[in-house]
């Protein structure tokens, strides 16, 4: 058989939806909430997301709000796990997120 290729722009409803706004940009917690909230409200208008790269402190929240409500599936390409314990006094860095979840 013959190899289709694929150009997702033509084949399928796609669109960069941009970076999630913070209400800080120094306190990890608040923008980790920010980003739950944010991934969450797509989930729920039915888009299902797909995230390449960025701090892997964000993994946690983006598996969060996909999962709430079904199964979520993660490929993972780095050289180590990700799956530290506590450090520096707390344990959500980019060194820990697949422990969390």
């Amino acid at each position: 058989s013959a190899l289709r290729h694929m150009a997702p722009v033509f084949d399928l409803r796609v669109a960069d939806i941009g970076d999630v706004p913070f209400q800080s940009s120094y306190r990890l917690e608040l923008s980790h909430d920010d980003i739950e909230k944010r991934i969450g409200q797509i989930v729920d208008a039915g888009v299902a997301p797909l995230y390449v790269g960025g701090d892997h402190s964000i993994s946690h929240q983006i598996l969060k709000a996909i999962g709430r409500q079904q199964p979520v599936g993660l490929i993972h390409i780095d050289a180590h796990c990700d799956t530290s314990g506590a450090f520096d006094q707390t344990k959500f860095h980019h060194g820990g997120p697949f422990r969390n979840a």
